[in-house]
């Protein structure tokens, strides 16, 4: 076996370096004749995507995403004869740069996988009900409702026009369940979900819902769903890192900024500095002004005006006459969670923590089942603080 594995990893080093197909820069002109009308189109759309997120229709995160596809194929196509030294410059800066991360952050992938394990390994199905009354109701997003509600159990009837039950309460929605919601155009549907389940060591079945990884069949009792979870989420944030293998350069180096350390803010619940800290607005109203160093907005039901001050490092995403809404970011930079779970409540910050880290997933290309992430947002609101003593004899 030893001289067989000898003569496998001399065949791999002799022949490895034999075919390597590269492009020279200097061909790029003969493959991409109207290489100048691209330029001048992407120059273009950059400039309208700066205007939409102006107009508040992008949010910061998804700004990003979007000019660094307009950047990249603009580093393509300016290679020879366009190519600055400067631009030569950060392209190679930034390649470089990610190799270096990608070294660096694979260590810090696997370390968050071993902390989500270590918080989640708790969570077993101990219970085939728990019988809790809560819903959690979903609606199609970036995700199709269909693709949300595959696998869960229902949590109310579903009926018809005319009143009638076509789907009771418990019904597991697979295929052909899920063929009778679009076939009578339902838009919402409540269901059990991690995040509503009672127990308060572990998950029951009902609230899980089927098993992933058996098409079909509900989860069985004693399954290790926390550890599960942790596993689904960590080793594709491995995968985060990686993805600078194929990106490379300037977005490559974006790749980290807004994968892997998002998905640790999140779930550590990293605090941003005072000067990154995005502004929410604490009611729902009209924003009256927006000056230098300060937004006012005045809230629909008292009619009083709060004034939020601006810091340094962020810039305002309203403007005078914008009608925002409880929560909402009124400049850029990052969410504090708590202040956001202190505003909004713990449902809406539930569904803040599930949706902002499948967006860093989906941005990837990587599919993330949401009852994975629920686990994980149902852990980081399951303490609770004693503020009052009140009059009991216990401690």
């Amino acid at each position: 076996m030893v001289e067989f594995l000898d003569k496998l990893k001399n065949i791999g080093f002799d022949h490895a370096t034999c075919s390597g197909i590269s492009i020279s820069p200097f061909e790029v002109e003969k493959i991409v004749p109207n290489k100048e009308k691209i330029l001048a189109a992407t120059e273009k759309k950059a400039t309208q995507i700066n205007d939409h997120f102006t107009q508040g229709f992008y949010s910061e995160e998804e700004r990003k995403q979007r000019m660094i596809t307009i950047q990249e194929l603009e580093l393509v196509m300016k290679v020879s004869p366009k190519f600055s030294a400067c631009e030569f410059q950060i392209s190679t800066l930034g390649a470089t740069k990610g190799m270096i991360d990608i070294a660096l952050k694979t260590a810090e992938a696997g370390y968050l996988t071993r902390r989500l394990v270590e918080s989640a390994q708790s969570l077993i199905i101990l219970s085939p009900d728990c019988g809790t009354n809560s819903i959690s109701f979903l609606t199609e997003n970036d995700l199709s409702l269909e693709k949300r509600i595959y696998g869960r159990y229902l949590a109310q009837d579903i009926l018809n026009q005319k009143g009638k039950i076509v789907l009771a309460r418990n019904t597991l929605l697979l295929e052909k369940e899920i063929k009778i919601i679009q076939d009578h155009k339902v838009m919402e549907v409540g269901v059990f979900s991690p995040l509503t389940c009672q127990l308060v060591d572990g998950i029951c079945q009902k609230c899980y819902g089927l098993d992933l990884s058996r098409p079909g069949e509900p989860v069985a009792l004693g399954t290790a769903v926390g550890i599960i979870a942790a596993q689904s989420l960590g080793e594709p944030g491995t995968q985060l890192t990686m993805r600078t293998f194929h990106r490379g350069g300037i977005a490559g180096d974006e790749d980290i900024t807004q994968g892997l350390p998002k998905v640790k803010q999140i779930f550590d619940n990293i605090k941003p500095e005072k000067d990154e800290k995005a502004i929410l607005a604490q009611f729902s109203g009209e924003i009256v002004s927006v000056e230098e160093k300060k937004i006012k907005q005045k809230n629909e039901e008292s009619g009083e005006v709060k004034t939020y001050p601006l810091g340094k490092k962020i810039a305002a995403r309203v403007n005078p006459g914008d009608l925002v809404k409880k929560g909402e970011r009124l400049t850029g930079g990052k969410i504090d969670l708590e202040e956001y779970l202190e505003i909004m409540g713990r449902e809406k910050c539930q569904d803040y923590i599930r949706e902002g880290v499948r967006k860093v997933y989906d941005n990837q290309g990587i599919d993330i089942n949401e009852k994975h992430i629920e686990i994980f947002a149902r852990q980081m609101l399951s303490k609770v603080e004693i503020i009052n003593s009140g009059d009991s004899d216990y401690l």
